[in-house]
């Protein structure tokens, strides 16, 4: 936690934030970030992010982790929390190679609009029938070799089949550099409906 920051915090239990087992960052009127628990760190080492603290540690942009147009709805939902200063959630699933996994963000404001609370709360884990696993093939492949994954379920296009979007499990292991991010048709409406418009 910045400690300047926390200095400024009034009405938030720091120690009950730090052994939460919900990753939670704090972030202030910016968007910047100032604060999170050991939850945040260990979940991007559980999901191939060994550099979070570096990349995007106290006094980096939260905006700096989305791509468009996912940065411009959050940017959006984010600022909405803070000046109305009502509660944001988000429902998202992000899944190991073995488990499905749901969480819900929740974006607490912070007394007097300083920033928000931004907790990642598990709600549903279940194991993935090996059945539904698949392995990386050709046909993941576009015409010039990139790997295109949704960046909200992370099922990837399947290029010899229209409108086809797999689970790749060894995708969520080891992310190779040829991945490029978009949504698939199926997250774009149930979650940005808004943006599918567009």
């Amino acid at each position: 936690m910045d400690p300047t920051f926390a200095g400024a915090l009034t009405g938030l239990d720091l120690a009950d934030i730090a052994a939460s087992p919900d990753p939670t960052l704090v972030v202030d009127g910016d968007l910047l970030i100032r604060g999170y628990n050991q939850a945040y760190i260990d979940f991007a080492h559980a999901n191939g992010l060994p550099a979070i603290e570096a990349n995007f540690g106290v006094g980096t942009s939260l905006l700096a982790a989305f791509s468009e147009p996912a940065r411009a709805f959050y940017a959006q939902a984010y600022r909405n929390a803070l000046d109305r200063q009502e509660v944001f959630h988000q429902s998202y699933e992000c899944s190991s190679p073995s488990e499905y996994r749901e969480y819900l963000l929740s974006a607490y404001p912070i007394a007097k609009g300083i920033g928000l609370l931004l907790c990642h709360h598990l709600v549903a884990a279940d194991p993935i029938p090996m059945s539904e696993r698949r392995a990386r093939s050709p046909e993941h492949l576009s015409p010039n070799d990139l790997i295109v994954q949704c960046c909200h379920c992370r099922k990837v296009r399947n290029y010899q089949h229209e409108n086809r979007w797999d689970w790749v499990p060894d995708l969520i292991k080891q992310m190779p550099t040829n991945v490029s991010h978009t949504f698939c048709p199926r997250c774009l409406d149930h979650y940005y409906p808004d943006l599918g418009e567009e």
